[in-house]
């Protein structure tokens, strides 16, 4: 009995892959579950100032917090005030 050329093709890499191909080694996942930790926002608001364990550099100073908006946004210098949801992008952009 012989095989017809295509069948005896597929029957050689059934084996090789089958029996001959290194085994795969499991990765580790490609999402990280620690999301940090959680502000506890609401819409349209600002976290207290969160500590950055660090010095970081930043406009002609430095800074050691941060205060994160729940729209996005972050507060890198040491100022208390923020405009980031009364709608006003004037006195947002002017920082107060």
């Amino acid at each position: 009995m012989t095989l017809h050329p295509s069948r005896s093709l597929v029957l050689a890499l059934t084996f090789v892959l089958t029996f001959v191909a290194p085994a795969v080694a499991q990765s580790s996942p490609c999402f990280e579950p620690n999301l940090g930790t959680d502000l506890l926002l609401s819409d349209d608001s600002v976290s207290p100032r969160q500590s950055l364990g660090f010095s970081f550099p930043f406009a002609g100073g430095n800074v050691t917090t941060i205060a994160v908006s729940s729209n996005g946004f972050v507060w890198l210098d040491n100022s208390t005030a923020n405009a980031c949801c009364n709608g006003d992008r004037a006195q947002f952009l002017a920082g107060g």
